[in-house]
């Protein structure tokens, strides 16, 4: 395993954990004599709103999934991207999440469908094309240490080193916006991994990844310390450097909206 393999999965391990700690905020204390509680009972409901303050040693750098680097950046980006699958953290095997997924018998074409009731929270369904975004984001940035994610992806390679406006190897369905799939160049072992990929807004970031659009352009964008939209179960709100972060529930969130109210960091 890589470095950068294991930064990944390492992400997505803080994703697992963040959006149970973001949703399963429930009411009741511990149970008593080893009995259990009324809401481990199904008695009770989920206590709504309040907030979740938690305490880190450092301050993020980035909101912009292709650019995480660290820990904090990463917790809370997956609050805020969601992604098309997850590690299954016991077994390491890939679980559906916003996609479900197949692959071909040899190993070369993977095939991705977002859910139909999965939305950003601006309203817009997430379709391929968003996904397709956050891999040519990925190619275009200056910045990214995740290039190699997709190295063995058709065409990726010749997009990334601007001899090519579009990645051959991903091929969105004509008949249904929110299927695509990938063809790779060889057979890869942790591609399905890989291919979870950084599915991003082509309203907000389209902008930046035209046939036109420099490195700097995703690089430096606005959004990437201020996102305007959001896919998971949190929006962004505030963020005061070097003091906190301050995220609000996504109410239109495709999971249901979180218990509480807002997250600070």
């Amino acid at each position: 395993m890589t470095a950068k393999q294991g930064t990944g999965k390492v992400l997505i391990a803080v994703f697992a954990a963040s959006i149970l700690v973001a949703t399963a905020c429930t009411s009741g204390g511990p149970a008593a004599s080893g009995a259990p509680t009324a809401a481990a009972s199904g008695t009770e409901k989920p206590q709504q709103g309040g907030r979740i303050i938690e305490g880190t040693t450092s301050d993020i750098a980035t909101m912009q999934p292709i650019l995480v680097a660290d820990t904090a950046s990463g917790r809370i980006t997956t609050l805020i991207y969601d992604t098309i699958l997850i590690q299954d953290p016991k077994t390491g095997e890939p679980v559906s999440r916003m996609a479900t997924f197949s692959i071909s018998a040899d190993s070369l074409t993977y095939t991705f469908e977002i859910k139909a009731n999965v939305n950003w929270s601006d309203g817009k369904p997430v379709i391929a094309q968003d996904w397709l975004t956050g891999m040519m984001a990925v190619g275009k940035s200056a910045k990214t240490v995740r290039k190699s994610n997709f190295q063995d992806v058709q065409g990726f390679n010749d997009y990334k080193d601007a001899k090519a406006t579009t990645i051959t190897g991903v091929t969105i369905d004509a008949a249904n916006p929110k299927k695509w799939t990938v063809k790779m160049a060889k057979v890869s072992c942790p591609a399905i991994i890989q291919l979870i990929g950084y599915t991003l807004p082509t309203q907000v970031f389209g902008k930046y990844v035209t046939a036109t659009s420099k490195p700097e352009d995703i690089d430096a964008a606005v959004e990437n310390t201020a996102p305007t939209v959001a896919s998971g179960p949190f929006s962004f709100k505030e963020w005061r450097k070097g003091d906190q972060v301050i995220l609000a529930k996504n109410p239109t969130y495709w999971q249901s909206a979180p218990n509480v109210d807002e997250c600070v960091y």
